[in-house]
């Protein structure tokens, strides 16, 4: 397996406000699931920073214009 398709998984406590909003944004139908909200998150991150990353091929990925609207 090349190094660009490895993966590692990593285990990360978030706060309660964090997941209500991750739930958000799935319940909205932005995202499949909490990890594809926060694999968007960290190639934005690396955007970001100037930093490449295997998946950079351009591809622009599809946003709402509102953002769900969640209660408590």
């Amino acid at each position: 397996m090349s190094d660009k398709m490895v993966k590692k998984v990593f285990s990360v406590t978030l706060p309660g406000p964090y997941v209500k909003a991750l739930d958000c944004l799935v319940k909205g139908g932005i995202y499949m699931d909490p990890q594809a909200a926060i694999r968007n998150a960290l190639r934005r991150l690396f955007q970001y920073h100037g930093i490449k990353t295997f998946t950079d091929k351009g591809v622009k990925l599809k946003t709402k214009d509102d953002p769900p609207k969640c209660e408590d």
